[in-house]
């Protein structure tokens, strides 16, 4: 929006003219460039950006990284199409979304990989018990429905030291 204000001649009160431009199409173009298509989480990009400036933010707390891969997600695909492949991943997101607080940066990294970076982490045993959380969710909302297919998550975890680098504290957590 725009303003300004029109002097007056002397004879009238100033006059004041404005301009609205509506950005909603911008602000969705923005949302859809961030976020992955299929589940809404944001993409790689955008999280690894988020979470560099998360880090640099707060280079002198720790923050943990979760990196999830379900495992035997081809099968689901062979068995049962892709459009069940789909609502895997769906539901997958979704389940990721309930566990984790808003703030946290919660993302697909392509294929069957996901990431979640938990800033500011004061207690690690809550992180250990969280992940425990979502290997059940995993097994009773989503391998219940697809047993045939045997899906279950792998989960890395890997605590930022200070100075840490988001590739490093991603690596550690993909090598977990």
């Amino acid at each position: 929006q725009t303003l300004s204000v029109v002097p007056a001649d002397g004879k009238q009160s100033n006059v004041v003219v404005g301009i609205l431009e509506d950005i909603t199409e911008q602000k969705k173009m923005e949302f859809r460039a961030e976020r992955d298509q299929l589940t809404g989480l944001y993409n790689k990009v955008s999280a690894l950006s988020n979470i560099q400036n998360i880090m640099k933010r707060y280079k002198n707390q720790t923050h943990v990284m979760f990196v999830f891969d379900l495992d035997n997600f081809k099968q689901i695909n062979d068995l049962y199409g892709h459009s069940a492949g789909d609502d895997v991943l769906v539901k997958m997101s979704t389940l990721l979304r309930s566990y984790f607080r808003s703030d946290d940066i919660v993302a697909r990294f392509g294929g069957d990989e996901f990431i979640v970076f938990v800033p500011c982490v004061k207690d690690k045993r809550v992180v250990l018990a969280k992940a425990d959380l979502i290997i059940e969710a995993v097994r009773d909302e989503i391998s219940a429905r697809y047993n045939m297919a045997q899906v279950s998550t792998s989960i890395g975890i890997a605590y930022s030291d200070m100075g840490s680098s988001v590739s490093s504290i991603f690596e550690q957590a993909d090598k977990a």
